[in-house]
């Protein structure tokens, strides 16, 4: 009677509740104030076991590891305002090298060595590390607002913007 069903083509549109608990692991991680390098460090961050915590990226369809890759490039963004250049100033990485293979593994790494900007937005869109579809809506919707400078900011991809 007068209810509508959620669209099933958009799936923030449902309780992902197990999208939900992974996004709320990964929101720790871009209010942290420090880059949680492993998966103990998120756990303990996120105020669980590590094996809780990656049984939870696995019921959302994330791989742990890279759902923290992911959470780790999220917050170094916002951190810089987007610019791909600046990352390895607030990753706790020594080696560039590691940074590059990072960010290969992201799907970005022609990117890196670029004056570009990218919104988060931008970078979950064009991001390889995590593939679920209600992983992925249910954090575009959550994004804090304290990032909304950059959340949507538009920044095409694999052009250089400056950086004034």
């Amino acid at each position: 009677m007068g209810e509508s069903t959620p669209d099933a083509a958009h799936p923030a549109a449902y309780n992902c509740y197990a999208a939900q608990r992974w996004v709320q692991a990964v929101r720790k991680v871009l209010i942290a104030g420090e880059d949680p390098r492993t998966m103990h460090a998120w756990a303990h961050l996120v105020g669980a076991s590590p094996a809780s915590l990656a049984t939870w990226c696995r019921a959302a369809r994330v791989s742990p590891r890279r759902g923290l890759e992911l959470a780790r490039l999220l917050r170094a963004l916002a951190l810089t305002n987007g610019r791909l250049s600046e990352l390895q100033e607030v990753l706790d990485i020594v080696e560039p090298r590691t940074l590059l293979r990072m960010m290969a593994r992201s799907g970005l790494g022609s990117l890196v060595s670029t004056t570009a900007r990218l919104s988060l937005v931008d970078f979950l869109d064009h991001q390889t590390l995590v593939q679920s579809k209600y992983a992925l809506a249910v954090l575009r919707a959550s994004l804090p607002a304290d990032f909304e400078h950059i959340r949507t900011e538009p920044r095409p991809i694999g052009r250089a913007a400056s950086t004034a």
